[in-house]
């Protein structure tokens, strides 16, 4: 949002004798109609209403909400209405208050409204008016009035769907007589558009309800304008039916109204051929939870789902024997974790161990037998496989699996016999190995510094929506400001926990790593009116970037699992997108490109479903069912998964290492003589060459003549703390042979870089810490070589 401006506070029109204005007309206008006004109170002064919802979701989407009327010239052009986000200036905005706890549907509120009417006005023929809309919005950064990245929400006075305004309320203000505005929508059956009928409006503060035509006009001091849900904000609720009428209810919704019926096959003809025999048959909650839950597996979407379990289906699972499994790239399967007190940690099996075989069929094809436990469905087969590992080791409680493995560092295999015995925490709190161990978490975005790079934990986007914007530009900031390694940035974002949120909330992050917008995508919603999914094409979404000094341009590397889901994914895809960051992972992201969307049903329960279909800037579905997949894919080995670190987040550290120093071509002169060659730009010149502003590593230049190779190692040999110097590799750069060298010393780990040109010996030593001596040896010893002059 725009900074806050005294020329935009409110000016109350609350003190002033109140007249019928009379109907100056010009002479243009003389044969249009006369508007009919109903309560003639000489004009709206101020405006109250209730705001009523019904989603589920409000409290998420809407956090600490407010009133805002804007002026709606900057939509209402092309011959129609462009329901886009749109800079409204902020001169043209006036904000209003909650008057009752908005926890409560319905709550109400109340706007002032000023007496020189904000923005500028729309023609009609040839009079004019001023024409604005009330919203309920919730201030996610800045001030509090609307900017070009902001929506203006889900309530509003009138009902706007795709591209046309439906139904509800308008306010208009005319004046100097010229006040025209339509009576209706005309042949077309579109407002705003040339052949809308036109009739003339009294100066002052008008109300039009648009809902039926002709359009009735109104001006009553106090105005109710109730806010309005939008459509697809509106809860579908079936809870008032039987068990029956309810699934017969939920099975045509789905079928008109899920996102990816086509895209999947979705059978519904099989779906009730199947199913209602059962559903007639219902005569309890716990069967209607058993029946969905049925429902659940036609449709291999994780945001179909539902919030309850039956108990069935949690007794089946209920049991475990404490064996965390991972199946590696090479086809084996090994255990990475026996939670203490479990039947399996007591049984001889070890960390490390192979399993070969679960009641004496192999691993991989007891595998595919396992129906995993899971309220939602499954989008990917990396996700199916994971929750299938398992439940490998999960059954009801008392009865028995067996299990053959060969420990490690064994020849002989071994067969154990498991009792499973109650494991709600293994049912529940199961952790894949690649979600890295983290304290409880307090905020939804934390941030650190590892190696020289900030690492930014980002847990969820349906947390409290003001505060994590709040917490990412202060991280962002951070990160700007962190010292770098250097002169070179780095940002690690951390999504592999992150379950979704807001997809509003994706656009105005992802936009920090943008320097011009960029069109990412659309949404494919049904559209009651037009009895099928459509596409609005002026709905576009749009990656607006801040202000420059809210961007960050560094490098950036994105890391992601199977539990990135939803909203994580649209984040993680845009940055995809011309190729702005890297995506690290043993595997892809869930899968679920879509908006979901509540269903309230008998006894409490909800039925989640995808109701807008996701779709990239071409109109194709890019996400659901194939999620984002690392561009870095690192190996699921033994050695990764055993790992006592962290292999992607070591993963992310090693591209960024990979990547380029700041570098810039430096004449230095030495005792030995005058050098140019490539150095980074952040590093200091020294008496014998460069050193790094840390001071952690240094760059020392040396040319000889008549000195060979051989004497000059024999003279470093005696440097060597063990006498030993290893030769690394000979490789051609700058038109020379150049030969490298590493050994350990007193003042660090050197390696040694020479070529021979002519008579003369050339000679790069750099010296660094053990544990970055790589790192250098790529990002300065390298491209000083390649770039190596001898004045």
């Amino acid at each position: 949002m725009t900074r806050l401006t005294l020329r935009a506070l409110i000016v109350v029109w609350s003190a002033f004798a109140i007249v019928s204005a009379p109907l100056a007309t010009h002479a243009q206008d003389d044969l249009l109609p006369v508007a009919t006004i109903q309560q003639d109170e000489g004009g709206v002064q101020r405006l109250h209403g209730e705001v009523a919802y019904t989603s589920l979701r409000f409290a998420l989407f809407s956090p600490d909400p407010y009133v805002i009327m804007f002026n709606l010239s900057e939509y209402v052009r092309n011959g129609g209405f462009v329901a886009e986000r749109t800079n409204v200036p902020q001169d043209a905005q006036v904000l209003g208050r909650v008057t009752s706890d908005p926890s409560t549907s319905p709550f109400t509120y109340e706007l002032l409204l000023p007496k020189e009417p904000p923005g500028i006005p729309t023609a009609f023929g040839s009079g004019e008016v001023r024409i604005y809309l009330i919203a309920l919005i919730s201030n996610l950064f800045g001030d509090p009035f609307l900017s070009q990245r902001e929506y203006f929400g889900a309530y509003r006075s009138a009902i706007i769907t795709t591209d046309r305004l439906k139904s509800g309320k308008l306010l208009l203000f005319a004046e100097e007589g010229r006040g025209v505005f339509p009576a209706g929508r005309g042949a077309d059956g579109v407002l705003f558009t040339e052949d809308d009928p036109l009739v003339r409006l009294p100066d002052g503060y008008t109300l039009v309800d648009v809902s039926d035509e002709p359009f009735t006009f109104s001006r009553p001091r106090h105005a109710a304008v109730d806010l309005l849900e939008a459509p697809s904000a509106v809860q579908d609720d079936l809870s008032d039916k039987s068990y029956l009428d309810a699934f017969d209810s939920l099975i045509a919704l789905l079928e008109q109204k899920y996102a990816f019926s086509e895209y999947y096959d979705i059978d519904y003809e099989r779906i009730r051929a199947e199913l209602r025999p059962r559903a007639q048959r219902v005569a309890s909650r716990e069967a209607f939870l058993q029946l969905l839950y049925a429902l659940i597996r036609y449709f291999p979407d994780g945001h179909i789902g539902m919030n309850n379990v039956p108990d069935s289906a949690i007794r089946a699972a209920l049991g475990g024997v404490g064996i965390w499994a991972q199946l590696l790239d090479d086809g084996r399967m090994i255990v990475y974790r026996l939670p203490e007190n479990l039947p399996a940690a007591r049984s001889g099996l070890q960390i490390g161990a192979e399993i070969i075989a679960v009641n004496g069929v192999p691993v991989a094809e007891a595998l595919t037998q396992v129906q995993p436990f899971s309220n939602t469905g499954i989008a990917t087969p990396y996700n199916r496989l994971i929750l299938q590992q398992r439940d490998l080791f999960r059954g009801e409680i008392g009865k028995s699996i067996e299990v053959t493995f060969r420990n490690p560092n064994a020849s002989a295999t071994q067969r154990v016999s498991l009792t499973f015995v109650q494991d709600v925490d293994g049912l529940i709190n199961f952790q894949p190995f690649y979600r890295a161990e983290a304290p409880d978490r307090w905020l939804p975005i934390e941030t650190r510094q590892v190696e020289g790079y900030t690492v930014l934990q980002f847990y969820s986007f349906a947390d409290d929506l003001p505060l994590t914007m709040r917490l990412w530009q202060r991280a962002i900031e951070q990160a700007r400001k962190a010292p770098s390694r250097d002169g070179k940035d780095g940002l690690i974002i951390d999504m592999r926990n992150n379950g979704g949120g807001s997809a509003y909330l994706t656009l105005l992050t992802a936009s920090t790593f943008f320097n011009a917008p960029l069109e990412v995508g659309n949404s494919a919603e049904y559209d009651d009116e037009a009895g099928e999914f459509t596409i609005n094409p002026r709905e576009r979404n749009l990656l607006l970037p801040p202000d420059e000094n809210e961007r960050y341009e560094g490098n950036v590397v994105v890391i992601v699992s199977p539990d990135c889901a939803s909203a994580c994914e649209f984040f993680s895809y845009y940055l995809t997108l011309q190729n702005r960051a890297q995506i690290v992972g043993y595997y892809g992201t869930a899968g679920l490109g879509g908006s979901r969307f509540e269903v309230v049903l008998p006894d409490d329960i909800q039925f989640v479903y995808t109701r807008g279909r996701a779709l990239d800037a071409d109109g194709q579905i890019h996400i659901e069912g194939k999620g984002v997949q690392p561009t870095i894919r690192v190996p699921i080995t033994a050695e990764n998964v055993l790992s006592k670190g962290d292999p992607l987040l070591e993963a992310a550290i090693a591209y960024l290492d990979a990547q380029p120093l700041p570098s810039e071509e430096r004449r230095i002169t030495t005792q030995s003589g005058v050098f140019r060659l490539s150095v980074p730009r952040s590093w200091r010149t020294t008496s014998l060459g460069v050193r790094s502003g840390g001071g952690e590593a240094r760059l020392n230049l040396y040319a000889f003549r008549s000195v060979t190779v051989s004497r000059l190692l024999e003279s470093l040999q005696r440097t060597a703390k063990d006498g030993r110097i290893d030769e690394l590799e000979t490789v051609r750069l700058g038109g020379a042979d150049w030969t490298f060298y590493r050994f350990i010393a007193e003042v660090g780990t050197e390696t040694i870089a020479v070529s021979v040109v002519g008579n003369t010996l050339r000679v790069l030593e750099l010296v660094t810490p053990a544990q970055r001596a790589d790192y250098y040896t790529n990002t300065v010893l390298h491209p000083a070589a390649a770039t190596f002059r001898l004045e």
